[in-house]
């Protein structure tokens, strides 16, 4: 049997899983790739499940303060924040999937992709939004906190 062919698994409908030899340590391989594969994807999913997070609480907050201040509310208002962190865990998301399949391809072939710079650069921008999202987090709300407190001239 050669290596990478496609072979259809006989539980398999489509036909779409890859029976390759367990020769060496092949099996563990594909499996360590697998592993890595989905701790990106659960961190990316994190950053995901925290944006949702900051909105929801930022919408809550400025909902509140709204309606003691008798304005309207639109729904649909952006919070970078949020906005950022979901579009982190989006990347890392992809970054993941593509690595994956590059390293799954670079095993077929008997070779291994060393990924220390596109790890690296996944590392580097995604403190570098955290940090500004965190930035923005704290300067959003001391500025609001600033808009809606009363102030002493009415006193």
């Amino acid at each position: 049997m050669k290596r990478g062919v496609r072979h259809s698994h006989p539980d398999s409908k489509q036909g779409l899983t890859h029976l390759i030899p367990n020769s060496g340590s092949t099996a563990r391989d594909h499996l360590a790739n697998e592993r890595t594969f989905l701790a990106w994807a659960r961190t990316g999913m994190g950053f995901l499940a925290l944006g949702i997070g900051i909105d929801s609480l930022q919408s809550q907050n400025h909902k509140e303060v709204f309606a003691q201040n008798g304005r309207s509310f639109w729904a649909s208002e952006v919070h970078v924040p949020a906005f950022v962190c979901v579009g982190v865990g989006g990347s890392m998301l992809v970054h993941a999937t593509n690595r994956f399949y590059k390293v799954q391809k670079a095993l077929l072939r008997g070779q291994f992709h060393l990924g220390h710079s596109s790890v690296f650069g996944m590392v580097m921008f995604t403190s570098v939004f955290t940090v500004g999202a965190l930035g923005l987090i704290f300067l959003e709300n001391s500025t609001f906190s600033l808009k809606t407190a009363p102030s002493r001239d009415n006193e």
